[in-house]
C-alpha cells in the first residue's frame, strides 16, 4: 500500500516538510535550503527551535524563529544576529 504522506527535514534547522509525494517533500527541502542559512537550532530542555538565517542586500544578517512569529534580529555577523534573536526568544518566552 502507498504511503499517503512523506515526510523530511531540513538537515541544519531540523524543519519538517510534510508532503503528498516523495518528490515534492525532497524540493521542498532544496528549496527551503536555498532560500534560507539555516544556524543550528536551540535546545530549551525539552525541544529544538530552529534558527533561519537570512543575508539583507545591505550586508546585515537576519535571524529569525519560524515557529515563533515575530521571534528575530538583526545582526553585523551571523553569530550576532543568532544570539540576539536568541535573547529575544528567551525574553518573550519567560514574560
Amino acid at each position: 500500500m502507498p504511503r499517503s504522506r512523506y515526510q523530511t527535514h531540513c538537515r541544519t534547522c531540523c524543519r519538517v516538510f510534510d508532503c503528498p509525494t516523495l518528490d515534492d517533500a525532497l524540493r521542498a527541502v532544496a528549496a527551503h535550503e536555498a532560500e534560507v542559512r539555516c544556524a543550528m537550532p536551540v535546545y530549551d530542555g525539552d525541544a529544538f527551535h530552529a534558527v533561519e538565517m537570512t543575508r539583507e542586500v545591505d550586508g546585515r544578517y537576519l535571524a529569525s524563529m519560524p515557529e515563533h512569529p515575530g521571534v528575530m534580529a538583526y545582526g553585523a555577523t551571523e553569530d550576532a544576529a543568532r544570539k540576539a534573536c536568541i535573547a529575544v526568544w528567551r525574553e518573550v518566552r519567560h514574560a
